[in-house]
């Protein structure tokens, strides 16, 4: 993604229903695919959602 001359990604966390549906938790616009990416993204999800596995690929 080029954001006004840099570069950025958009970093997403997808969840499982109950009824197993798919369903998007959260994105959120990062400066570079790296830990503290991550850590926010899954802070970001924590504060929205309660949830028993995280599963990382």
């Amino acid at each position: 993604m080029k954001l006004k001359e840099r570069r950025g990604v958009l970093l997403s966390a997808i969840g499982v229903t109950e009824e197993g549906k798919r369903a998007v938790l959260e994105i959120i616009l990062s400066r570079e695919e790296d830990a503290t990416g991550y850590w926010r993204l899954l802070v970001e999800v924590w504060k929205k959602h309660s949830f028993i596995l995280i599963v990382a690929s």
